[in-house]
């Protein structure tokens, strides 16, 4: 949400876009992801964003690519921060029944393992050799940039995925992610490793 963020993320993968003939999208940092009917869907992101305890801040650490891989061809990777765990963690639990399902514990070690947070900038399947070249090119760029600065999230956005065709992709609705005191105090206790008294 930080408005020189994401005007310089769009203008980034604009330029990747034109360069490689491939079309843009709009900037973001996938949190967790639903199969629900549009009205669930839209209950769990909301209720999502309700979970999170604060608005999270996004520390950008290093470009990298993947080869041959359509939705991670080149990326900004992010810090996995406990905080932006943290909210990983409460979105899983929000809109994945099998998830809310789980103890909270289980969730918190898969994501701690799994979650690999990141801010793409180009999608397409593309070989090791270009992807180099890309980096090469716009590794200094981005370090000059308002991107290496990072960015506050301070809303929860929902978007329709079905299908490879992201160009078709569809935002649903998109909920603020304000500062919850009763979860805050529960992560700063667990941070400190505090536990609540019995009496």
């Amino acid at each position: 949400n930080d408005e020189p963020f994401g005007v310089e993320a769009q203008h980034q993968i604009g330029l990747l876009a034109e360069k490689l003939s491939v079309a843009p999208f709009a900037p973001h940092v996938t949190i967790g992801k639903t199969t629900a009917t549009h009205l669930e869907a839209i209950a769990r992101a909301r209720h999502a964003a309700a979970s999170i305890e604060a608005p999270v801040r996004i520390f950008p650490s290093e470009v990298s690519f993947a080869p041959d891989t359509k939705f991670r061809a080149f990326v900004l990777e992010a810090s996995p921060t406990f905080a932006l765990r943290e909210a990983c963690v409460e979105v899983r639990r929000a809109v994945d029944p099998e998830d809310a399902k789980k103890d909270r514990k289980t969730v918190e070690e898969d994501v701690t393992e799994n979650y690999k947070p990141h801010l793409s900038l180009l999608y397409g399947n593309f070989n090791e050799e270009l992807l180099k070249r890309v980096q090469d090119e716009v590794e200094p760029r981005i370090g000059a940039s308002y991107l290496a600065q990072g960015f506050k999230a301070e809303e929860l956005a929902l978007v329709m995925t079905q299908g490879d065709d992201y160009q078709c992709w569809s935002e649903v609705a998109r909920f603020p992610i304000e500062i919850n005191r009763t979860k805050m105090l529960e992560a700063i206790k667990k941070q400190a490793g505090i536990e609540d008294p019995w009496w």
